[in-house]
C-alpha cells in the first residue's frame, strides 16, 4: 500500500477528563441517538483502559486508580454496550 492511503485512518483520541469521557458516551439530548457505538474496558495490572469506539473517532482514556474506574464504569448508560477483555 502506499503511504498516503494511510493518512486517511483518524488515530485514536486520548481523553483526559473524566467528564469529557462521559459526554461522549451519552446522547446530546434525551430524543438523539447516542454516537458512541460501544466501550472496550481493559485492565493492565493497577491500571484500566477504557476505549470508546463512535462512529468516526476512538476515544481512549486510562486510569490509574481501580476506585476511580468502578465509577466511571458505573456512570456509563445502561444502553451502551460494553467488553470486559
Amino acid at each position: 500500500m502506499q503511504w498516503w492511503v494511510y493518512n486517511n485512518i483518524p488515530m485514536p483520541k486520548e481523553i483526559k477528563d473524566v467528564r469529557m469521557f462521559i459526554q461522549k458516551c451519552r446522547p446530546e439530548n434525551n430524543s438523539q441517538k447516542a454516537l458512541a457505538k460501544h466501550v472496550t474496558i481493559k485492565k493492565i495490572g493497577k491500571m484500566t483502559k477504557f476505549k470508546l469506539r463512535c462512529s468516526q473517532y476512538l476515544y481512549t482514556m486510562v486510569v490509574d486508580d481501580a476506585e476511580k474506574a468502578e465509577k466511571i464504569k458505573k456512570s456509563l448508560p445502561p444502553s451502551l454496550n460494553k467488553k470486559e477483555v
